[in-house]
């Protein structure tokens, strides 16, 4: 089975004067001789730059030390777009990018891991926000019925929305919503957090039953949890910055 790919990350508590936590990505070099810091202006983020064999506990420690400079550096970075020409969006975690065809006709498209948008370039950004929105809902939709359709239970609905707090939830009722960023996540991340929403449509807790009722359903799920708990604010707080 193929395993699911991660992008290495130390994340920092803020000081109490400044809530929430900032992640700073590993970027292990053949080259460095020594730890060192970069803030990405493209993608917004800072990266710690370290030799192959430096222990996380000697970087978190260096980062620590640092943490004032790197958050006055984030902030002070002007407001990031990244649904652009020739920026990159994972799509199922597969990366693509995004090419503006301005003569073109055809709206947007995907083709060859890329992204192809006609019309203006103002209009770039508006529309691969809307075909991403899109893309998601006609994946998401017929995976969750034939979810339900396992644990035979009927769903009162599927909403698409642009939430960044959770990738999403369902009601009492038998609705339920997702984030339109899912779609950015691995095929199989996507299916667990598909496959777990639906079976709260049965098991409305986290009780032991819900547990195995979506191992029974989704199947063995450590691997998909885990990306979740690593790379949750990597998809939706880096590699996009669109509501």
């Amino acid at each position: 089975m193929k395993s699911i790919e991660m992008t290495e990350v130390i994340e920092i508590e803020h000081s109490n004067n400044q809530k929430g936590k900032t992640a700073i990505r590993i970027v292990r070099s053949n080259t460095a001789r020594r730890l060192s810091l970069r803030i990405d202006p493209h993608l917004g983020i800072a990266k710690i730059i370290a030799p192959k064999r430096v222990s996380l506990k000697k970087m978190r420690a260096f980062v620590n030390d640092k943490i004032t400079w790197i958050l006055d550096e984030l902030a002070n970075l002007p407001p990031q777009k990244f649904l652009i020409h020739n920026h990159e969006v994972p799509i199922l975690g597969v990366p693509h990018t995004i090419v503006h065809c301005p003569e073109a006709r055809r709206g947007v498209w995907c083709e060859d891991n890329n992204i192809y948008v006609s019309g203006l370039s103002e209009h770039v950004e508006r529309r691969v926000h809307d075909w991403l929105k899109f893309k998601a809902k006609s994946t998401i939709t017929p995976l969750a019925m034939c979810y339900a359709a396992i644990i035979n239970e009927n769903i009162n609905g599927i909403t698409i929305k642009s939430t960044k707090s959770r990738w999403g939830s369902c009601s009492s009722t038998g609705r339920i919503s997702f984030t339109w960023h899912l779609i950015m996540t691995p095929e199989k991340v996507l299916k667990y957090v598909i496959a777990h929403e639906v079976c709260h449509l049965k098991e409305f807790n986290h009780s032991e039953g819900f547990w195995t009722l979506v191992e029974n359903t989704f199947g063995k799920s450590e691997a998909e949890k885990m990306w979740l708990k690593k790379m949750d604010h990597i998809c939706i707080d880096m590699c996009i910055n669109k509501n």
